[in-house]
Parts: structure tokens; C-alpha cells; sequence
């Protein structure tokens, strides 16, 4: 939690930080989508996926195929592509998956 008035980051939890911004009920609204979005993240990225004759992981989600493969030019690096955008490289398939769910479903 931040506050004009003071230089640094509170980390509180969701009662107290309603409590300090006056609004218990927007806080622990605010708490319960971020849990919820977590929970569809990590279904995103535990889906289960089929192989391509080309050697890529991909899967449909919402209609759409989601395309995992590794990165040609970094050995050990993967990237997930959807509608043609591509994620940075990233060291495991996992977090090229996170950041795809976040490109889908509009940031973090």
C-alpha cells in the first residue's frame, strides 16, 4: 500500500489497508479478484497440452491457441505466442506461460 504523504511501501493486509484507505469493502474486493486471477494463472499454466508436428507444446484456451516453443536463438529460453504476439524469452516454459495469461487477459 502506498501513501502520498509517506515515503514508503506499508504492506498490510486487506482489513487494515481498507481500514487506512476507508474502504474495508474495496480492499477485500480488490484481495479477492487478485486471488482469483492467481488461481486461472496457474490453471493457465498447468494446461494440459498437445504436441505439434513441428515439435511445439500448444493448447486452445478461450477458443484461441496458445503456442509454447522454445527460443530458436537462446537454447533453454521459451516463449509463448498468441494471435502472432510473442512473450520475451523466459528461462522456464512455466513463466512464458504467466506472462502469456497476462498478454490474454490484460496485464498484471
Amino acid at each position: 500500500m502506498r501513501h502520498p504523504a509517506y515515503p514508503k511501501a506499508v504492506g498490510a493486509g486487506c482489513v487494515c489497508a481498507g481500514r487506512m484507505e476507508g474502504d474495508v469493502d474495496g480492499a477485500k474486493k480488490r484481495e479477492a479478484e487478485f486471488k482469483s486471477r492467481e488461481s486461472r494463472r496457474g490453471t493457465f499454466v498447468r494446461h494440459a497440452r498437445k504436441r505439434s508436428k513441428n515439435g511445439n507444446e500448444y493448447f486452445k484456451y478461450n477458443g484461441e491457441l496458445v503456442t509454447l516453443m522454445e527460443d530458436k536463438f537462446r537454447r533453454g529460453q521459451y516463449k509463448a505466442v498468441w494471435r502472432g504476439m510473442f512473450t520475451q524469452a523466459r528461462p522456464t516454459p512455466e513463466e512464458a506461460l504467466s506472462e502469456a495469461f497476462d498478454l490474454i487477459n490484460g496485464g498484471s
